[in-house]
């Protein structure tokens, strides 16, 4: 799609549009892309000799470049390009504010021959009685006026103008949450990211009421929502402090207005508590409980997870190019806070781990045997780079899905990864038959990995870099885990004088 050396803006439209884009998008440098949008539509318009509608040009980016940024660029541009087109076109004069003739006055010259009457020559009923000698007025009350029949248009009238106030604040919420959207795709931050800082920032909005205005928001309304959170929700103190950065981010990339006077905001303190510890011989009872259902190897699932101290979403996202059973290894990808690391691969799951991907081989030459199949999820546009890599088979999920997914308004179908509620309900079941009295989730195996290390004398330093965490302080918690016979008893320094 060429773009003509003649601009296709005006100047007094390409003015305003400059103006929105200063309020609407901060980062000035994306200011030149939301024009290239605008001018692309008016050039596909010219070139197409009618008129193209804007769902019609957006469907079109959307399959030229597959890309939900762009096309979501593109949407937010051609918005604000209709916006100026709307308040260039002039708007009908209402009735009432139409200008009324100018009435003349009796003394102008453009007035009528007729001379003024004197005072005198008024008829008697036209003078004005003096005011001392007008008796005085009794007061009657008036009768409640009824009801006429010309104030229903009145009373339809005001209930449009206030839907038509509501549907503009609704417009604002929208924009904001979409302006939201974009910055945190523009992070690369995660989905479940996206998802969360979306919930509340939705939540806020049913808090302060459909009818408030987002650009009416500040901090009195951010520390009523915290704390009634806090008191009438009786939410947990991580729960409160995801809900506060969450609406951080909110008030600073979708309102563009950054919260300013924090110190009267309240800050839940998070307790700390020691993670419930799992023995070596409950984990394999665990273990051996487990059901294996061919491509659904929960055991296998859960036997990652404690083998390499894995989460449960870094378990079900492993690939099969991230096995390098050569040098008995495991890449996690994009772990939380996007960060990659690598763990020893147990020895004792090799065997079973090769009998699982030929499992999964025979699932893949199935799926390539579907026209409309189109390969699995591929992060950050890697089927754009490497066309053909969503179907090749060192791209396929350790996990696979139970079944495939179709894209929404699409005859494509998709497969993704496991979900995590298969696992988990299917660890509670187990829990519940074995009889086990402790909490025991997923992510508790975790805990058993780290503390049972702890316990065979490896340091915090090596159990935190397997763990990936950032702060050796959130490793340390697996210190209470210890058994206090396993301690060295502490010795006096006053004792060891005497000895």
């Amino acid at each position: 799609m060429q773009i003509q050396s003649k601009e296709p803006l005006s100047s007094t439209c390409l003015a305003r549009l400059q103006s929105l884009l200063n309020q609407a998008v901060p980062a000035r440098h994306r200011h030149s892309h939301y024009l290239r949008w605008v001018r692309q539509y008016l050039v596909a318009q010219t070139q197409s000799g009618h008129p193209l509608s804007v769902e019609v040009f957006l469907k079109q980016i959307k399959q030229r470049y597959n890309s939900t940024f762009m096309y979501e660029q593109a949407r937010h541009a051609l918005a604000l390009y209709q916006k100026v087109r709307f308040e260039e076109q002039p708007q009908p004069q209402p009735h009432h504010a139409r200008a009324l003739p100018k009435s003349r006055s009796v003394n102008s010259p453009t007035a009528s021959p007729q001379k003024a009457l004197p005072p005198k020559a008024l008829p008697p009923k036209a003078r004005a009685p003096h005011p001392e000698s007008s008796p005085p007025v009794p007061f009657v009350r008036k009768p409640p006026v009824a009801p006429r029949a010309s104030r229903g248009p009145l009373l339809q009238s005001n209930q449009a103008s206030q839907s038509n106030h509501v549907d503009q604040i609704q417009s604002l919420w929208q924009r904001a949450f979409e302006q939201q959207r974009l910055e945190i795709e523009l992070r690369h931050y995660s989905k479940r990211t996206l998802k969360l800082y979306t919930y509340w920032a939705k939540r806020l909005q049913r808090f302060v009421g459909s009818e408030t205005s987002p650009l009416a928001l500040d901090e009195a309304h951010v520390k009523a929502f915290l704390g009634d959170l806090a008191i009438e929700q009786k939410l947990a103190a991580s729960t409160q402090n995801q809900a506060f950065n969450a609406l951080l981010f909110f008030f600073k990339h979708g309102l563009e207005r950054p919260l300013q006077e924090l110190k009267g905001i309240p800050r839940a303190k998070r307790r700390r508590k020691p993670p419930v510890l799992l023995s070596q011989s409950e984990v394999a009872t665990i273990l051996e409980a487990l059901p294996q259902y061919g491509l659904q190897n929960y055991r296998l699932v859960v036997q990652m997870l404690y083998g390499c101290g894995l989460r449960l979403k870094e378990v079900l996202c492993i690939r099969l190019q991230d096995l390098d059973f050569d040098n008995n290894l495991l890449y996690v990808r994009r772990g939380k806070g996007n960060k990659d690391r690598v763990v020893p691969l147990p020895q004792l799951l090799r065997a079973d781990l090769q009998r699982h991907i030929k499992a999964i081989r025979v699932l893949h030459q199935k799926d390539l045997e579907n026209k409309d199949y189109a390969g699995v999820f591929l992060p950050n546009g890697i089927d754009r780079k490497l066309p053909g890599a969503a179907k090749s088979f060192y791209w396929q999920w350790l996990f696979p899905a139970i079944q495939l997914t179709q894209l929404p308004d699409q005859e494509i179908w998709q497969r993704h990864h496991l979900h995590g509620s298969h696992v988990q309900k299917t660890l509670k079941q187990v829990i519940a038959q074995l009889g086990l009295l402790k909490r025991v989730s997923p992510h508790t195996f975790r805990h058993a990995f780290a503390s049972h290390l702890l316990q065979a004398g490896y340091d915090l330093q090596t159990i935190q870099q397997l763990l990936g965490h950032s702060d050796i302080r959130t490793t340390m918690i697996y210190l209470h885990t210890r058994p206090h016979s396993e301690q060295k008893p502490v010795l006096s320094p006053l004792d060891a004088l005497a000895a």
